[in-house]
């Protein structure tokens, strides 16, 4: 069943096939029992275990030349789930009701009934699933979306002496509560000692066809804060490492996390407790003919890259955006004597304009050419696949590189 008021829909029914699953971008086409297809993006791997059950997409839609509708997405309100993959399950315990029609016979009660009972339910990207049955209602909540208000309760709880984490759904929404990292979180300590501990979990990033809302890098304007410490960890050794370390540290700490790695990359991670110190950088690759500075996504396409063109470069992962590791910085840029930075953020106001104009300032000498730059197109995020693979510096980086060792 397919409702339709203007572009927004709300479509239910059972999945009977997926007809087309690309594992690397996501893009996904599948028919439901009605034999209506439907397309775009979905984040779970596992969309095949979803066949033969009840789902509900709500959102916009846009007319597809090729595969009929192709479903463009909002932002989903509570209501509606909260989630924002492509497919969903129906709430636990409610498979033949959307959680709309529990709140217009049950009202908020209803809602926070879902809620109570089935909190994993709620969850985006599943990092934390099973905290709450594993630590309970006491330590782990799913709130209502209210970013500032997020932030403010683990503000609260700081001022309190107590260490908290908070996960913005997207990096993007992390505006609504700007105002309480930047000038309180950052700050009050400097201004009157009070304790700020707080880490704030950025899930970022494009390359899932989520358009501009889902998809922005924005660690550029919390590396301009001072009084903040900004992580972005590109494997999963990292993450777990500088993750622990975030919570011991007592400053407060944004904590990027690129979506588009949550399934797509895998890798060893070292058993019990370990810390990744915060701060300092990390070789990806050894090489000799340049220097790659990058971080998050950006370290797999430098590595896919020097692989494709067969060059001997060296990849510095920064690891830590705030504070930069200028040292390991300057180590491989006077070993290489080239240098390209390399960022999915978009190119101007990009922390690659600051390190470019640090190695200029401090290490012009050992130079064989420009430091140079490559990054994202100064646009919004597009939301068509093909269009978004030309928004990001990919392809272009290829050609930047040679360009940097042809000098």
């Amino acid at each position: 069943m397919m409702e339709t008021n203007e572009k927004s829909f709300n479509l239910s029914g059972v999945l009977k096939k997926v007809l087309y699953k690309n594992d690397e971008t996501k893009y996904t086409i599948a028919v439901l029992e009605n034999n209506q297809k439907i397309c775009g993006v979905y984040f779970d791997a596992d969309i095949e275990k979803l066949v033969g059950e009840e789902i509900l997409l709500t959102g916009n839609w846009i007319t597809h030349s090729k595969y009929g509708v192709q479903f463009e997405f909002n932002t989903l309100q509570v209501k509606e789930h909260e989630l924002f993959f492509f497919l969903t399950k129906i709430i636990k315990g409610f498979t033949k009701k959307s959680a709309t029609e529990i709140l217009e016979k049950y009202g908020e009660e209803g809602l926070i009934k879902i809620l109570d009972e089935n909190p994993n339910e709620l969850l985006n990207f599943k990092v934390t699933e099973g905290f709450v049955k594993q630590y309970g209602n006491d330590r782990v909540r799913n709130t209502t979306l209210c970013e500032s208000a997020i932030i403010g309760i683990a503000l609260g709880l700081s001022l309190k002496q107590r260490k908290s984490m908070v996960e913005m759904q997207f990096a993007d929404f992390v505006t609504c509560g700007f105002n309480q990292i930047v000038n309180n979180l950052a700050k009050i300590h400097y201004r009157w000692g009070a304790n700020a501990d707080v880490v704030v979990r950025m899930p970022t990033g494009a390359g899932v066809g989520a358009g501009p809302f889902h998809s922005q890098s924005n660690e550029a304007w919390f590396a301009h804060t001072p009084g903040l410490k900004v992580v972005y960890p590109s494997n999963p050794a990292d993450a777990k490492g500088l993750l622990l370390s975030s919570f011991e540290d007592p400053n407060p700490v944004i904590f990027f996390e690129h979506k588009g790695l949550y399934r797509s990359l895998s890798g060893m991670v070292p058993e019990g407790y370990y810390t990744t110190p915060i701060g300092k950088a990390a070789s990806a690759r050894q090489g000799t003919q340049a220097t790659i500075i990058t971080y998050g996504m950006g370290v797999h396409w430098a590595l896919h890259t020097a692989e494709e063109m067969g060059v001997d470069v060296e990849i510095i992962d920064l690891r830590t955006l705030l504070p930069i590791d200028f040292d390991t910085i300057a180590d491989s840029v006077i070993k290489t004597n080239r240098v390209i930075i390399l960022h999915e953020d978009t190119m101007f106001g990009g922390i690659g304009g600051e390190i470019s104009a640090w190695i200029n300032e401090n290490l012009f000498k050992h130079l064989d050419a420009p430091v140079m730059r490559c990054a994202s197109l100064d646009t919004p995020v597009p939301f068509a696949i093909e269009l978004e693979k030309m928004f990001l510096p990919t392809e272009r980086f290829k050609e930047k590189l040679q360009e940097l060792l042809n000098y």
